[in-house]
C-alpha cells in the first residue's frame, strides 16, 4: 500500500488510472506523445 507502482510502457494509461481511482502512487513512463496525450486527458477525471 505504501510502495510505487511503476510501468514502464503507459500506452494509454490504464495501470495509471487504475492506481489513482485506488489512491495508489505511480509513475509511468511512454516515448509516443500520442499516448502520452490520452493518458494525460484519462487521467485528469
Amino acid at each position: 500500500p505504501d510502495g510505487i507502482s511503476l510501468d514502464p510502457f503507459m500506452g494509454s494509461g490504464t495501470h495509471a488510472l487504475v492506481c489513482k481511482k485506488l489512491n495508489r502512487n505511480y509513475i509511468g513512463f511512454e516515448i509516443s506523445k500520442e499516448y502520452c496525450d490520452i493518458a494525460e486527458k484519462r487521467l485528469r477525471l
